[in-house]
Formats: C-alpha cells, structure tokens, sequence
C-alpha cells in the first residue's frame, strides 16, 4: 500500500492495516508494529534516519503506555506516556 509516500506491508482486513506491519517512509523513518484499523495499537518501534527512536506501547495511533523514548544525543526516557 502507498499512501502519501509511505510503504506498508503486513496484515490487513477490510482494506485496513490491521494486525502486525512495518512501514517505511523515503526519508528512512520505519515503523513496526501493530496496527487496529489503520491505527497503531500495541507495541511498536518507530525509528528515524537521525537515530532517534521509541520502542513501546500505542493506542489509536499515538504514543500512549509504558515505553522507551531515545533521543539522536544519547538522552532516554523510559516510563509512561500519555499521548
């Protein structure tokens, strides 16, 4: 599936992403995880070409539950987000 320059493969129902998937976007940001109608819900690991990432939970799409932030200067935060 390509969507506003992004690629997704992984399960889908319905013509969703739904269950577990990996997008990768040109700028070599990269996103695996699990995904609920579209949304990321679940754990995941999003990383970006400037060697930051998160590894954690998502609700709806957002950042939300226990996880794992690491910023591209070596600082890292691991607990609980909202949001």
């Amino acid at each position: 599936m390509h969507v506003n320059h992004f690629k997704y493969v992984g399960q889908f129902k319905k013509g969703a992403q739904q269950g577990v998937g990996t997008e990768t976007w040109p700028d070599g940001s990269s996103f695996y995880g699990n995904y609920i109608e579209n949304k990321r819900t679940g754990y995941g690991v999003q990383k970006w070409p400037d060697n930051q990432s998160y590894a954690g939970n998502y609700k709806e799409g957002l950042i939300e539950g226990f996880g794992t932030y690491k910023w591209a200067d070596g600082r890292e935060f691991t607990g609980d987000w909202i949001n």
